[in-house]
C-alpha cells in the first residue's frame, strides 16, 4: 500500500518524471523500469526500518 502511495505522490508532483528521465540518460528502457521499481522499494524500506527498530507493526 505504501508503494502505491509513494508512486502516486511522485507522479502528482512530477518527481517520477525527473527520476525516470535521470535513469533514461544512461540505461535501456528495461533497466529504467527495474530501477524505478527498486527506487520505490528502497523508499518503502527506508520508511519501514525505523518502525521495525522501534517494534511498531502496522497490521491491515
Amino acid at each position: 500500500m505504501l508503494s502505491a502511495l509513494i508512486a502516486e505522490f511522485f507522479r502528482k508532483y512530477g518527481i517520477a518524471d525527473d527520476i525516470i528521465s535521470f535513469y533514461q540518460g544512461f540505461m535501456s528502457q528495461q533497466f529504467v523500469s527495474l530501477s524505478w521499481g527498486l527506487t520505490v522499494v528502497l523508499l518503502c524500506l527506508l520508511a519501514g526500518y525505523p518502525l521495525y527498530v522501534k517494534k511498531i507493526y502496522i497490521k491491515l
